[in-house]
């Protein structure tokens, strides 16, 4: 359970692994919802994460950064891989982008004298991840402030249609 004076961020972690030629990757931890808790960890306000992390390289690290600012991770555990996002820019600087998504994630009680839920992303539109992501924001609804960043990803979101319908019912609890 979380209290009042907590913040809960729901939603993905992603290693973002930045390929270039003729240098090494660079891996750094990111995902909407992540940088999300981050700030607010930051800003020293009690913020708990409750994503999908795995006990891989990546997950080490991204635990490691948001622990560092503070930041309460919560996840299954699952040996599930660790989202992430390849970034292979050419030599011209041009992007190119390859995403390796699995999300899923594990429900979570918040209590009834919950401060505020934030979720975005991914996450609030990915199935299976994002049934569980609305059903905590629809139980959170009645004691806490929720908030929703769409931060859209066309390629990730599947079919168009139910895309827009699902991010239409996230902004409507928000």
């Amino acid at each position: 359970m979380l209290d009042h004076s907590e913040l809960l961020v729901v939603g993905e972690c992603v290693a973002d692994i930045v390929r270039q030629p003729d240098q090494e990757d660079r891996v750094h931890p990111g995902g909407s919802p992540a940088n999300v808790a981050y700030g607010l960890a930051r800003l020293g306000r009690r913020a708990t994460l409750l994503t999908q992390l795995g006990p891989d390289p990546n997950g080490r690290l991204i635990r490691d950064h948001l622990a560092a600012a503070g930041v309460t991770v919560r996840t299954d555990g699952s040996a599930t891989a660790t989202p992430s996002a390849v970034v292979t820019l050419d030599g011209a600087g041009r992007a190119s982008y390859a995403f390796d998504i699995a999300w899923t994630l594990v429900p979570v009680t918040v209590a009834p004298a919950s401060g505020h839920v934030h979720t975005g992303s991914i996450g609030a539109v990915v199935e299976p991840g994002s049934a569980t992501v609305l059903d905590i924001v629809r139980g959170a609804r009645a004691t806490a402030t929720v908030s929703y960043d769409p931060n859209v990803r066309p390629a990730l979101m599947g079919d168009h249609a139910a895309a827009v319908a699902r991010v239409e019912e996230c902004v409507a609890l928000s």
